[in-house]
C-alpha cells in the first residue's frame, strides 16, 4: 500500500500500490479513523461506520456478548506486542538501590489491579519481550505480591518503620511522587490503588498530573521519581532504545537502567544472525532486567 493522505486528528488513508509486482490485495483502500474516545468508536462500529476496531476490556467482557452483536461481528482474541509498566527512576536516590525497586514491585498487587481495572484480561510479565515469542523466557516468574517480603528487602536497604508506622531512613520518611499525564483515566485509577498499597507499607505517595507536553519534557529530563508508561515492541526484538545505557540521553531509557553486561549483550544481539543464539542472549537480558 502507498500513503495517500493524512487529515490531522481525523484519518490516515492508504491506497493499493498498483505498481506492486506480486499479487495485489483485493482491498483497494484502507482508512484508519482517528477516534480518541473509545465509546464513540464503539458506537460507530455498531452503526457500520467502522469495519475493525480494538476493544477495551469492558467492551470485550460486557458489551459484545449479546446474540445480536455476535450475529454481526466476529471477535478475535490476541495479546498485542506491548506492555505497560511502572518505572522507578534509578537515578533518584530513593530508587537507586535494586532492593528498593524490587520491594516496590512486590508492594503492588498487580493481579488485583488487572482483575479490577481490566476484568481479568492481560498477563503479568517478568521481562520486556513479547510474551508469546521465543525471546521471552517463560521460566522466569514475575515478582509476587508480597508485602512481608517487600518489608524485608526495605529493611535490608535501611528502611525501618518508626513509632507512627511510617517507613524512614536516617530520620527521613519514605515519600515520593508518581508522575502522570493528565486525562489518562485508567492510569489515574491504577495509581490510586498503588497509593493505597504504599500507604499500608508506611510509604507516602503523591500523584502529580501534567499536560502532555510538560509530561514528555519531564521524561526527557528524567525529572520524575515514578512514572506510568507503555512500550510497543517491534516485530524483531531490539531492546536497544529502551534498555541500553546510552539511551538515557538520546533514547527512551527514561528510568536510568544501566548494566555493563546488558549493554554488551544488547549490542551483540544486533549482529548475531543465528536465531537460536539470539534467543539465548534475549533470555540472559530478560534475567538481568528482572
Amino acid at each position: 500500500y502507498c500513503f495517500s493522505r493524512w487529515d490531522t486528528g481525523k484519518q490516515i488513508v492508504l491506497v493499493r500500490n498498483e505498481a506492486y509486482r506480486g499479487e495485489k490485495p483485493q482491498i483497494r483502500k484502507i482508512v484508519y479513523k482517528l477516534i480518541s474516545e473509545p465509546n464513540i468508536a464503539f458506537q460507530m462500529l455498531k452503526k457500520d461506520e467502522l469495519d475493525v476496531m480494538s476493544l477495551r476490556p469492558i467492551q470485550w467482557v460486557r458489551q459484545t456478548n449479546s446474540g445480536s452483536f455476535s450475529s454481526r461481528f466476529a471477535k478475535f482474541e490476541m495479546y498485542k506486542p506491548n506492555f505497560s509498566y511502572m518505572g522507578w527512576n534509578a537515578k533518584d536516590p530513593l530508587f537507586s538501590d535494586r532492593r528498593v525497586r524490587a520491594a516496590m514491585t512486590m508492594l503492588v498487587n498487580r493481579k488485583a489491579i488487572r482483575d479490577k481495572l481490566s476484568y481479568g484480561i492481560g498477563k503479568i510479565v517478568s521481562g520486556p519481550f513479547y510474551i508469546n515469542s521465543r525471546d521471552n523466557d517463560a521460566s522466569i516468574e514475575p515478582l509476587p505480591f508480597d508485602p512481608a517480603g517487600a518489608q524485608k528487602l526495605l529493611a535490608e536497604a535501611g528502611w525501618k518503620r518508626n513509632s507512627r508506622g511510617e517507613l524512614e531512613k536516617d530520620g527521613k520518611p519514605f515519600h515520593f511522587v508518581f508522575t502522570l499525564p493528565s486525562g489518562n483515566s485508567p492510569a489515574e485509577r491504577l495509581v490510586t490503588i498503588v497509593k493505597e498499597d504504599m500507604s499500608k507499607a508506611g510509604i507516602t505517595m503523591d500523584i502529580n498530573k501534567y499536560e502532555w507536553a510538560v509530561f514528555v519534557k519531564k521524561l526527557d529530563e528524567h525529572d520524575f521519581q515514578a512514572v506510568m508508561l507503555a512500550w510497543s515492541l517491534s516485530w524483531d526484538s531490539d531492546p536497544y532504545q529502551l534498555w541500553h545505557s546510552s539511551q538515557m540521553k538520546e533514547g527512551s531509557n527514561y528510568v536510568g537502567f544501566s548494566d555493563p553486561e546488558a549493554d554488551d549483550l544488547i549490542v551483540k544481539v544486533r549482529t548475531t544472525f543465528d536465531y537460536a543464539t539470539r534467543i539465548g542472549i534475549y533470555h540472559r537480558l530478560h534475567a538481568i532486567i528482572h
